[in-house]
């Protein structure tokens, strides 16, 4: 069971690689097949951040007041929100996987900003359902487990406990996000 379950995460890994590569190439069609047509998603951040929503679904960001139109029908968006849209490059820095879940993490440092993805990969048929995306924020992952040793003192007569403790173990914690040169809110995503 272990080995299947690297080998799944060594897959789930591998598909978000290829998401970035076509991200990277501007590859439309690869995007396309990789990401679910109803995709979740979830954006913790400065507004004015939201380069992979823009890019994925073609708007613009119109200084990011809260307003957004098709960039096929503005003709009054900026060259400034047009260049940071489409020059914005994800570049991963690390990628891990924990069952369905692939984390990826990256930064630009001439923008000032880190970046964590928190990717669902489908077990059925290996497609992204799920994207949390989180700029200048620092996140730690955690899961929360039963810890089944914490009977272990009881007598063999007693009753055994219908609750046991939850132990919580940190599974991940971001690296970049100290890198950008000023103070950024944590959260805390668990699994």
């Amino acid at each position: 069971m272990a080995k299947t379950k690297e080998l799944k995460e060594a897959s789930n890994r591998r598909t978000i690689r290829a998401l970035y590569e076509a991200f990277k190439e501007r590859d439309i069609e690869t995007i396309q097949r990789l990401l679910a047509s109803d995709i979740e998603w979830w954006f913790h951040g400065p507004p004015a951040h939201q380069y992979m929503m823009r890019f994925l679904t073609g708007t613009s960001c119109n200084s990011c007041t809260g307003s957004r139109t098709s960039s096929a029908s503005s003709s009054s968006s900026s060259d400034e929100d047009t260049e940071d849209s489409s020059s914005f490059s994800f570049v991963p820095s690390s990628i891990a996987a924990f069952g369905s879940l692939v984390i990826v993490e990256g930064c630009d440092l001439s923008r000032q900003v880190s970046w964590v993805h928190v990717w669902t990969v489908s077990d059925d048929n290996g497609i992204v359902t799920q994207v949390r995306e989180y700029f200048n924020t620092s996140l730690t992952i955690t899961r929360f487990e039963k810890n089944w040793n914490s009977n272990t003192n009881q007598s063999s007569s007693s009753k055994p406990s219908r609750t046991s403790p939850l132990v919580n173990s940190a599974v991940w914690e971001s690296k970049l996000s100290s890198t950008i040169g000023k103070s950024v809110p944590g959260l805390l995503l668990v699994i």
